[in-house]
């Protein structure tokens, strides 16, 4: 089934629910009921919500209260560029957005990430050539959503300008950036004030797309995956990294091959036994249409396909997994 979901769609976002899943376009936030029976989607009423403040990427808390979205600030000339992380209420009996805060940031925001429980929201992105990539860390207010800066906050990445992805396992943070062909920094989570620890790594990850969903770290703290670049003649692959539950360190990578299948953003089932990854790919004069695609995890924590399917898109933006029957 396809749905529209507004123009120039950004990222989407779903709460752990399962009942609704929110897409940021240009037009504003687009939000959807999913019917439980048949995963079918439908709109939301008042949606699209805020089009005069588009979203560019959303994260919704793991307790399903509040949705969050970057937004980028016009550039000024001779001042450094700032993001905005606005943050909406989540109706939870009709899915509905209401305004609750704003907090203006430093550098430009391109991901959000989470602990486990949601006390504390980080986020991070492109840093400038004067400045590095930093963490930002905010507690979390929980009646109103609103960011107050955790103490450290900001956590400075003193030798990169691009960090593109944080993905959370239990008390760890990983961040993906861009240095020396990519690379994987591990920090722990101080759950009494969300303060991070002096990062483990960096843990070299060779050709890892520059996408928020390129790296997952698996919600059991096991494993953490990347997806690669594909090599000059279509070829596409994992990485695998063990994670030490004990430290957070990571181990590997170990690549696997994805063959011509393309794999550019991943997400993990709610039973952590099944990993699944979205891709397209365009050559100089058209694009192929994507796939979706289904690997269901060895003991190892190797990727093995179960089956792929063609979609509508030759671009994703986003992959999410919805529980059929939420509770």
């Amino acid at each position: 089934m396809i749905f529209s979901s507004g123009p120039g769609p950004q990222s989407m976002a779903k709460p752990p629910s399962g009942l609704f899943l929110y897409v940021s376009t240009l037009a504003g936030l687009y939000a959807y009921w999913i019917n439980p029976t048949n995963g079918a989607l439908v709109g939301v009423t008042g949606s699209p919500f805020f089009s005069d403040v588009p979203g560019r990427i959303l994260f919704a808390d793991p307790a399903g209260n509040f949705l969050y979205a970057t937004q980028a600030v016009p550039t000024v000339t001779g001042k450094e560029p700032t993001s905005i992380i606005n943050s909406y209420k989540i109706d939870r009996s009709t899915g509905a957005l209401s305004a609750s805060s704003s907090t203006t940031v430093p550098q430009l925001r391109t991901t959000l990430s989470s602990d486990i429980y949601g006390q504390f929201l980080y986020a991070t992105g492109a840093g400038t050539t004067t400045d590095p990539s930093h963490v930002y860390g905010y507690s979390v207010n929980p009646n109103t959503g609103a960011l107050t800066p955790v103490y450290g906050s900001p956590f400075v990445m003193s030798d990169t300008q691009y960090a593109f992805a944080l993905s959370a396992a239990y008390q760890y943070l990983y961040v993906a950036t861009a240095t020396n062909n990519g690379d994987i920094r591990s920090y722990q989570i101080n759950y009494n004030s969300g303060w991070l620890y002096p990062p483990l790594g960096p843990y070299a990850a060779p050709s890892v797309p520059f996408s928020t969903q390129a790296m997952l770290a698996d919600w059991l703290a096991r494993y953490v995956w990347t997806v690669n670049n594909p090599t000059s003649n279509g070829q596409y692959s994992f990485s695998l990294f063990d994670l030490d539950g004990y430290t957070g360190a990571l181990s590997g990578p170990y690549p696997d091959s994805a063959g011509t299948l393309p794999i550019q953003i991943l997400t993990e089932s709610n039973e952590a036994n099944a990993v699944y990854a979205a891709g397209g790919s365009c050559g100089p004069v058209s694009c192929t249409p994507g796939e979706v695609s289904a690997w269901k995890l060895a003991g190892d924590g190797t990727p093995q396909l179960l089956n792929s399917l063609p979609m509508g898109s030759s671009n994703p933006v986003g992959i999410a997994v919805i529980r059929m029957h939420p509770e």
